[in-house]
């Protein structure tokens, strides 16, 4: 496994490839760290497959339009998340850490795919979780 990092302070389209550290885009075996300094948005508008993706900088938002497919953790350890209507995540796990174990930087708009093969586990310490239209959900 390998890492990717945001560099552009100023924010802008997860698929340019200036806006990584090493200038390739992430690719599947990536950890991806958005942890550049500044108060901006990534925007993933297309299909991204990476290991995992890790929210480090309070300033960043990430704004998923696209699809982002996971092997492992969407981890926001600061920043925010936004998982916009037609935006997907496709497996993985979503976990936050500090202040934010009620899930608050965590708007959910989209899509949340999980494979009829396997199990997902939402969990909440406190506050709600509430979910749309729903098909095939057993509580």
């Amino acid at each position: 496994m390998s890492s990717s990092q945001w560099i552009n302070s100023t924010g802008g389209d997860w698929s340019a490839a200036a806006n990584w550290n090493p200038g390739v885009l992430p690719g599947v075996l990536d950890t991806v760290q958005i942890n550049a300094p500044g108060t901006y948005q990534v925007t993933l508008s297309t299909t991204a497959a990476v290991q995992s993706v890790q929210m480090l900088s309070t300033g960043a938002s990430l704004l998923d339009t696209g699809t982002l497919d996971l092997a492992g953790a969407l981890s926001l350890g600061a920043g925010l998340f936004t998982l916009a209507s037609g935006g997907e995540i496709v497996g993985g796990t979503l976990s936050t850490s500090g202040d934010d174990s009620a899930f608050t930087r965590v708007t959910v708009n989209g899509t949340l795919f999980n494979s009829a093969t396997t199990t997902s586990t939402y969990s909440l310490a406190a506050g709600t979780f509430a979910l749309g239209a729903v098909s095939g959900f057993v509580s």
